[in-house]
C-alpha cells in the first residue's frame, strides 16, 4: 500500500511539473510579439516540450498557441496540453507602438 501511495504521489508531481513547465511555454509565446507561426521544441529534465503556434486560416492575426510537455512515468508516456487563441494587435501588425 506505501508503494502505492509513493507512486502515486510521484505521479502527481510529475503532472505538476509538466502543467507548470506547459504553461511557462504558453507565457512565453503568448507575450512573443508579434506572434508568427512557429514550432519550438526542447527537453527539460526528464520533461520534453513542444509549443506551437499556427495562424488561423480563415482569420488572419488570430493566432492558435499549443504547449505540449511529455514524461514518461511507469513506462508509459504521458502528456500534458495546454491551448489558447491569441489575436495580434493591429498596431504591431502595421509596425506601430502604442503609447
Amino acid at each position: 500500500m506505501f508503494s502505492n501511495a509513493a507512486w502515486s504521489t510521484g505521479l502527481a508531481s510529475d503532472y505538476g511539473r509538466a502543467r507548470d513547465l506547459a504553461e511557462s511555454r504558453l507565457v512565453l509565446a503568448v507575450t512573443n510579439h508579434p506572434l508568427q507561426a512557429t514550432r519550438e521544441d526542447g527537453d527539460d529534465g526528464r520533461f520534453h516540450w513542444r509549443i506551437e503556434v499556427s495562424e488561423d486560416s480563415r482569420q488572419k492575426a488570430l493566432f492558435h498557441i499549443v504547449s505540449i510537455v511529455s514524461f514518461v512515468r511507469g513506462g508509459q508516456s504521458r502528456d500534458v496540453r495546454l491551448e489558447t487563441w491569441e489575436a495580434q494587435r493591429i498596431l504591431e501588425r502595421q509596425g506601430l507602438k502604442e503609447s
